[in-house]
């Protein structure tokens, strides 16, 4: 929840829609969810070239953009590719 709502104008988002769509028992976790997978569809990448470039500049960013979430080293490290 730190990594999604890092900002204040997420946190504002995040709050504006809590009161419109509280839904089922756990409102603010589904809300997250909903909120992520738009980010996902809106804002990953389009294209694999920049996704190959930028994953040659930083790994890591390029990752928490693509899933958005946090990637720390623990992670990067399970996947078992040095190539994108």
């Amino acid at each position: 929840m730190k990594f999604y709502l890092k900002t204040i104008d997420r946190l504002n988002e995040f709050v504006e829609r809590l009161l419109f769509e509280t839904t089922g028992s756990v409102p603010e976790l589904s809300l997250l969810a909903k909120m992520r997978k738009e980010d996902i569809d809106s804002y990953s990448y389009t294209d694999k070239a920049t996704f190959v470039y930028d994953y040659y500049r930083d790994k890591q960013s390029v990752l928490e953009k693509l899933f958005q979430e946090p990637m720390k080293a623990v992670k990067i490290r399970r996947f078992k590719t040095g190539q994108p």
